[in-house]
């Protein structure tokens, strides 16, 4: 589970770098506050 949940985080992080740039940083640091706590 934890290698399944880095490898999910790693992706995400690189679609949440190209979306924030498009979304905005705001949401790109809420979210990944929100995995990391997770």
């Amino acid at each position: 589970m934890c290698e399944g949940a880095r490898a999910m985080a790693s992706m995400e992080k690189m679609l949440v770098g190209v979306s924030g740039q498009i979304r905005g940083r705001r949401n790109r640091n809420g979210g990944d506050g929100r995995r990391h706590g997770q």
